[in-house]
């Protein structure tokens, strides 16, 4: 941190972010990017960071911790990038250990490297002690699946995690009983109209066109 309380900037925040970074005693408000793990990890110390402007935890990817309260206003976009399933070195994770309050902001989420995600697999890209508010939009065009997979974010806002789902595999419908025994007469009946011909030296309708 560089200067006194009341007039913070964040160090390792490139130049052109910090001359709109500023913060009071209590609170940290950023309109800029934030891209370095240093930059809100240390904000814990202000007791709630605000964010209005893109935010990405880590380094392509990365691990972000933070230990006050966050606040993603509706001008904030959070991208969170997967390239496998281990948390901080193949995909991102952003954890509040206090409150974290999402107000409209922009969730995108980006595949690294051509990855696909197996069927199932969950991750862990959210944590929270206290969770209030939903994101307004979720952006999912930087993390195309392969045709037949979507997107499972049910659990988003329940445990953090999303997944890829596989193709959907072809379910069998029971009939129902009235059914069976529909289709049963008709069998029944048409066996019984191919004896009676057979005994009136009748072919039946089925072996028709043949010598």
């Amino acid at each position: 941190m560089n200067g006194q309380p009341g007039d913070r900037t964040l160090a390792g925040t490139p130049r052109r972010a910090r001359r709109r970074v500023s913060a009071t005693r209590n609170a940290l408000h950023a309109w800029t990017a934030v891209l370095l793990w240093s930059a809100v990890c240390a904000a814990g110390a202000f007791g709630t960071v605000s964010l209005d402007g893109p935010f990405s935890p880590g380094n392509s990817p990365g691990c972000v911790v933070n230990q006050g309260n966050v606040v993603l206003n509706p001008g904030a976009t959070l991208t969170l990038e997967i390239a496998g399933p281990v948390p901080c070195s193949e995909h991102d994770s952003f954890t509040v250990q206090q409150a974290l309050t999402i107000n409209g902001a922009t969730l995108r989420l980006v595949l690294l490297d051509g990855y696909q995600p197996p069927p199932g697999l969950r991750f862990d890209l959210l944590d929270w002690g206290a969770l209030s508010g939903r994101f307004g939009r979720v952006d999912i065009d930087g993390a195309e699946l392969a045709d037949g997979f979507t997107w499972d974010l049910t659990q988003l806002l329940v445990d953090g995690t999303v997944a890829a789902n596989g193709p959907a595999e072809p379910v069998a419908v029971p009939l129902p009983g009235w059914a069976l025994a529909l289709l049963g007469a008709l069998v029944t009946t048409a066996a019984l109209a191919d004896h009676r011909q057979l005994r009136h030296g009748v072919r039946p309708s089925t072996r028709q066109g043949t010598t």
